[in-house]
């Protein structure tokens, strides 16, 4: 069990590469070995090297035929291999072996529970309970299974006996929360995460949890004061909660008005985090760096914003969204041939990201240069003849050349493929009112009011005809 934990708490390549090191010198120590070579097959899979891993799998099933995490793994490698059926047929066996009080009979109940399968998913949980009706595991799997039905007092009372026994059981709590935040009783999860805090005030990851119950219910000094403290506690580990807690704190700031601040700050971690890139998940790191450029936009650095990105595009130059925000943030610098570039090299990449479209679009309406944007949009048509954002932009181009029933059919099939489409009423309305047909502009304003019930623009439209 050691041993299994060990391979799949390896997340960095640095612990993958240390811990496949430390397995091959026990297997050399004790070749007949199944749990270490189960955790090697783990670790194989995670390299995303399937025959290797295979390879291990079958030497742990010839020493050890009736073990049930082989089953388990071997589940996670049908998988990948996209074999839905061997891989339940593995997860089938893996039950059968397995005891009782097992995690693999937990884990295959909420692989049921994942899928849509709730019936299903609750009868293994029922039975698991009539033979171990103590065995927390399974306790909240069956809370989880009633919160998602609505019995959230039932759900609750189960997570209650669970932290009877078991006080400090953070999923337990986790459960409490969402069950809470869904009743829209953020002060009661608040309150919940206070008192379990206090038998555990040194740890970041509960000051984290608490930080986040304050933000749901409004707290802002508070949950600022408890991410501060989280950040302490962590003593610059770099972990995922003191990352995490870094970047909601940075947010934080912005949403303050200190972008500034939070700038410096996002700086400095990108500063601690340079020298620990095999430490650090990457993907925090590149949720910090996108961040800094929103700070970077806020606190008005647009020159900085413009050299964080082009460094995201140095290290990803075939990522169409770093072009989008490079264009931008060039569109707001006022360098719209700048833009322009960016925009159609993110289209380049990416011929289908209409994020990058609608502003070239912009761009060449702007310039009065609406042929050339008709041809965008009609270019993207030719392969996606049944978008509606595309015929929206088709009629809002055609709208521009004043071209008005062509733009009016353009919007009506636009709808037509998609009547929530919000953008194509809005700009409709405005064709009516361009052409002071009042009576079918209020029409389409009132479509779209009913549909966006927070459009104060478009109430205040339809109120004044």
């Amino acid at each position: 069990e050691a041993l299994r934990l060990l391979a799949i708490s390896a997340n960095s390549p640095e612990e993958t590469t240390n811990t496949l090191s430390l397995l091959q010198d026990l297997d050399a120590k004790h070749p007949n070995s199944a749990p270490v070579l189960l955790a090697r097959s783990i670790l194989e899979l995670r390299q995303e090297e399937t025959d290797a891993a295979e390879d291990s799998l079958q030497r742990v099933l010839a020493l050890a035929p009736d073990l049930a995490e082989a089953y388990v793994q071997r589940a996670r490698l049908e998988q990948v291999r996209s074999n839905v059926v061997a891989a339940e047929n593995a997860m089938v066996r893996a039950v059968e072996l397995a005891p009782t009080r097992s995690r693999i009979r937990v884990a295959y109940a909420g692989f049921k529970l994942m899928t849509g399968k709730q019936e299903e998913a609750r009868a293994m949980v029922e039975r698991l309970l009539k033979l171990a009706p103590d065995y927390n595991p399974a306790v909240l799997l069956m809370a989880r299974i009633e919160a998602q039905a609505g019995d959230y007092e039932q759900a609750l009372a189960r997570t209650a006996r669970v932290l009877d026994r078991d006080p400090l059981n953070l999923e337990a709590m986790q459960l409490r929360t969402q069950i809470h935040q869904v009743q829209k009783e953020p002060g009661k999860a608040a309150s919940e995460w206070e008192t379990f805090d206090q038998g555990l005030s040194s740890n970041p990851l509960i000051k984290f949890q608490l930080a986040q119950t304050y933000a749901a219910g409004g707290e802002t000094a508070k949950e600022i004061g408890t991410l501060d403290r989280a950040i302490l506690l962590s003593s610059g580990r770099l972990d995922a909660v003191e990352m995490q807690a870094h970047l909601l704190r940075a947010r934080l700031s912005m949403q303050t008005g200190n972008a500034g601040g939070a700038v410096e700050a996002l700086k400095q971690l990108l500063s601690q985090a340079a020298n620990r890139t095999n430490d650090v998940d990457p993907r925090l790191l590149l949720d910090t760096r996108l961040l800094l450029i929103d700070a970077q936009t806020a606190a008005g650095r647009l020159d900085d914003a413009v050299a964080t990105c082009q460094g995201l595009i140095q290290v990803a130059p075939e990522n169409d969204m770093f072009q989008f925000f490079l264009g931008r943030l060039r569109r707001q610098q006022g360098r719209v041939e700048d833009a322009r570039e960016a925009f159609r090299k993110s289209l380049e990449i990416a011929p289908g990201n209409l994020l990058s479209l609608y502003q070239l679009v912009d761009i060449e309406i702007a310039a009065t240069n609406a042929p050339v944007a008709l041809k965008l949009v009609q270019d993207q048509l030719a392969s996606q003849t049944n978008s509606a954002p595309l015929k929206y932009l088709e009629g809002r181009v055609l709208a521009a050349q004043r071209k008005w029933p062509e733009a009016e059919a353009a919007l009506r099939e636009s709808l037509e493929l998609n009547p929530e489409f919000s953008n194509s009423y809005q700009l409709l309305s405005g064709i009516y009112l361009a052409k002071t047909n009042l009576v079918a502009a209020a029409r389409e304003l009132e479509t779209l009011v009913s549909r966006r019930t927070n459009d104060v623009g478009s109430m205040l439209v339809l109120g004044t005809l």
